[in-house]
């Protein structure tokens, strides 16, 4: 019973995996591992032109994109030879080529680090544990990242007012002309403001926010010819190589 015979048609190497419960290794190592949550597309936050990681750590929304990040330190002189685990977390779907459960080898060099990531995301909502990153070594499990549980909502309770995707979104017409002005507008995705730009007197106040600012958008500069807008529309043209053909000479 269970049994399986097999007569290979040529040389072959047979493999043989089983999950079995990982012991606790007997000398603690000293392994460093740590992993944090982030929403694809909204990664950073920057503060005095300083770059931050911007983690979510209180709610999640459903079908949204995340991402996990893990990082392993091995602060010993020793090169260690490491076997991570790595899985989603329940009632998540894998996005992004990543798989529900993955085992990666990793030989890290004395004081060396290394990071990975996979991405998922929540078709409903719920309160899901996740099974966090484990290491072992020598099939002997040395450490692993705190355990939580996901809190999987279908609107945030706590909404960042002041960030871009509500302002351009929510906020009002002065409020995003204000934010235009005090941020690097390289690092917004200006299209999102597109909805505004019918407006014929605040097209003329973004555009002349960007032509000052030396920024150009593609989104917003062809509302030029919405406007008829023959400065703008000299700007926007030579951009758009495509549109120039279909207009003939």
């Amino acid at each position: 019973q269970g049994a399986l015979n097999f007569t290979a048609a040529t040389p072959a190497i047979a493999i043989h995996e089983e999950i079995k419960p990982a012991e606790v290794a007997a000398e603690k190592l000293p392994i460093l591992v740590s992993q944090n949550f982030f929403r694809y597309g909204d990664r950073y936050t920057h503060k005095n032109n300083v770059k931050y990681d911007k983690y979510v750590t209180d709610e999640f929304l459903t079908g949204v994109v995340y991402g996990c990040h893990i990082v392993i330190t091995n602060p010993t002189s020793t090169r260690q030879e490491l076997a991570v685990l790595l899985q989603i977390p329940a009632g998540a779907i894998p996005v992004a080529r990543c798989k529900e459960t993955r085992s990666v080898r990793v030989n890290l060099d004395p004081y060396r680090t290394t990071t990975m990531e996979y991405y998922f995301y929540f078709p409903v909502t719920g309160q899901f544990p996740h099974y966090t990153t484990h290491i072992a070594k020598s099939e002997k499990h040395i450490t692993a990242a705190p355990a939580v549980v996901l809190n999987v909502v279908n609107k945030l309770s706590k909404i960042d007012k002041s960030s871009w995707d509500y302002i351009s979104q929510f906020g009002t017409g002065e409020a995003v002309i204000d934010y235009l002005k005090a941020h690097n507008l390289h690092r917004l995705n200006l299209a999102k403001i597109a909805w505004r730009m019918k407006d014929r007197a605040y097209y003329r106040r973004v555009i002349a926010i960007l032509r000052t600012r030396h920024v150009y958008n593609h989104t917003l500069y062809s509302y030029a010819i919405y406007h008829n807008d023959a400065p703008t529309i000299r700007e926007y043209l030579p951009y758009n190589g495509s549109f120039v053909s279909q207009c003939g000479w």
